[in-house]
């Protein structure tokens, strides 16, 4: 079995090239990917941003890969902790779920404000949740949630450092369409963040024609929605102003800098989306693959649905860090706390659960105990589950699996006709459409080949008669490969009583409507998996060695999955046939009452 090959992160354009944008458009989430210099600890930490679902970026659109969240979250823990966030989603009142994971960078030092020079949807009532803990102390960050251009003007003026945090609208008070956060109180300060209104960020058209210091413009790094990696502006000077630009709204981003060598923790929520939306080789697996190849997350909890004020769909808290414990190095605890929650007295919108005290010390009981267990309460029908997973267990191999064309032959008029109709057929050498055209006259049109050896055996002798009626010998009496193509596939018919289709060079062909893909476990080999499951139902298949994963150029493709469902699935059985056949009859005897009751 292959070892997990560390990603090479000292230089990402490899990385970033492989990431879709237009793959992601539709994922409901942000699922971020840490990139770190190994060995040497923290150098700088990048994010990608997934686009909201239903969002599809234009062909010149360019997607940032540095984001930092909006919206308010109340922490009170002194570092990252599972209780701390738990009970901080709590009391917090978010009327979302999503959110989008913190990306630090190295700048000098200081904390500066990006400008998002392209445009990106947001969801109308989507706040974002984070925390984020360097070495053991608390920084929970935030920004401006949007501002409606088409009342105000807007500034955001950078900082020398953490404590000196601020934000300031156009000299406005902090009080409406603003979420801000304190850091120097190390918790978030929520203005009126009931207030929600969509918009997109400013383009680089409306940026550069402020009146900014050249000098002080800096370029940063981003994804081209072609695959290429682009430039974002960073801009450290005074405060910056615009005008409304597109009447839309704008969004600005923080960053803090973290010296190498330290120690990084991460929380972000999500829906559940970035747990499995996107096939092997996609953008969203690469992402994952990347997170656990090397080996930064530690745990992601599945929280009970109807938490929240805004949606019902279930959420998932992801807790990364690049500092594991011995203990849990190349492990992965997955907590399902969906059953952990009591019913609201009284619902507020969509929110009808809450966590309670128990509920909370519970999940991060489980969490510090780092063991596979199974909790359940019958007077209460709380239940929590638990499971300590290798890495790998996450990973798998798309194989491709290929069947046998099946084709039989015969050279009827129609066939011909299309033949002649094909751009290819007219760029041949004019004596080779000559002799195809005078060997296929030559052929019984009521003759049937059930193999492409027989079918270019006879076409070839038809040829020859042919070339020796126009007296013609040498090359010129023989039929070149791609005629001998060209007649296969117009003169051809799918049968599957047929035998397997050939090509000229003897190869057999593939159906491209019968291939298929297995997912084999990481740790299995392909061809065991191969003879086991596929052999016994299709003797003619064979796998298509030609498909390799771009990284360890292996057969298959490398794909990443963390499938709640399947890992804490509970067999139900179905009912038995004399319960069914109760209910059966206990319905027949309340319809036969009926309709006495009727009759009478």
């Amino acid at each position: 079995m292959p070892e997990l090959a560390p990603h090479d992160s000292a230089n990402l354009d490899a990385f970033l090239k492989c990431i879709k944008p237009w793959e992601l458009a539709y994922a409901a989430a942000t699922l971020s990917f840490i990139a770190l210099k190994e060995p040497s600890g923290l150098a700088v930490v990048h994010g990608h941003l997934l686009l909201p679902n239903g969002w599809v970026p234009r062909e010149d659109t360019i997607v940032e890969t540095n984001s930092l969240v909006a919206g308010c979250f109340r922490l009170d823990a002194a570092s990252l902790t599972v209780d701390g966030v738990l009970r901080g989603l709590c009391e917090s009142g978010l009327d979302t779920s999503f959110g989008r994971l913190y990306v630090p960078t190295e700048h000098e030092g200081k904390v500066s404000t990006y400008f998002n020079p392209w445009k990106t949807g947001t969801q109308d009532g989507e706040a974002r949740t984070l925390a984020f803990a360097l070495n053991g102390k608390r920084h929970p960050l935030g920004h401006m949630e949007v501002v409606h251009m088409a009342e105000l003007r807007a500034s955001v003026t950078p900082y020398a450092s953490l404590d000196e945090l601020a934000v300031a609208i156009n000299g406005l008070p902090l009080r409406r369409d603003v979420s801000v956060v304190d850091i120097t109180a190390a918790n978030c300060v929520q203005l009126d963040g009931r207030r929600r209104v969509k918009g997109t960020t400013a383009n680089p058209a409306v940026l550069l024609a402020s009146n900014l210091e050249r000098e002080k413009v800096g370029l940063g790094l981003s994804i081209h929605s072609r695959g290429k990696a682009a430039q974002r502006y960073r801009y450290d000077g005074d405060a910056l102003h615009w005008s409304e630009g597109e009447n839309g709204i704008w969004t600005g981003e923080l960053e803090v800098t973290v010296e190498e060598g330290s120690a990084v923790q991460c929380f972000a929520s999500y829906g559940g989306s970035p747990l499995f939306t996107g096939d092997a080789g996609g953008g969203e697996s690469e992402i994952r693959r990347h997170i656990l190849e090397l080996d930064y997350l530690d745990c992601i909890v599945a929280l009970p649905t109807d938490m929240f004020y805004n949606t019902n769909i279930a959420t998932y808290l992801w807790f990364m860090t690049n500092r594991k414990p011995p203990a849990r190095k190349g492990k992965v605890l997955l907590i399902d706390a969906s059953g952990m929650s009591v019913l609201m007295n009284k619902n507020l919108g969509k929110k009808r659960r809450k966590l309670t005290d128990d509920c909370v010390e519970r999940i991060s009981g489980s969490y510090a105990a780092f063991k596979t267990m199974d909790w359940r309460d019958d007077a209460t029908g709380r239940s929590l589950k638990a499971k300590v997973l290798d890495r790998k267990h996450f990973f798998y191999r798309k194989i491709t699996i290929e069947r046998p064309l099946r084709m039989r032959f015969r050279a009827t008029p129609e066939g011909i006709a299309l033949l002649r109709t094909d751009k290819a057929y007219t760029k041949l050498p004019e004596e080779q459409i000559s002799l195809l055209a005078a060997a296929l006259n030559e052929m019984d049109p009521s003759a049937i080949f059930v193999d492409a050896e027989s079918f270019r055996a006879a076409l070839k002798d038809a040829a020859k008669t042919a070339a020796e009626n126009k007296g013609l010998d040498g090359k010129k009496a023989k039929l070149a490969a791609k005629p001998l193509e060209l007649a296969r596939k117009y003169l051809g018919t799918k049968d599957k009583n047929a035998e397997p289709t050939t090509n000229e060079r003897g190869e057999i062909l593939p159906d491209s409507e019968l291939r298929d893909a297995e997912y084999v476990p990481f740790d299995e080999d392909i061809d065991a998996y191969f003879d086991r499951e596929v052999t016994p139902h299709w003797l003619d298949a064979w796998i298509n060695r030609d498909v390799k994963d771009e990284k360890d150029e292996l057969t298959g493709i490398v794909g990443t999955e963390i499938n709640f469902n399947r890992e804490f699935y509970v067999y139900k059985p179905p009912r038995s046939r004399e319960a069914i056949k109760a209910d059966i009859e206990s319905m027949e005897n309340r319809f036969m009452e009926l309709l006495r009751g009727v009759s009478k």
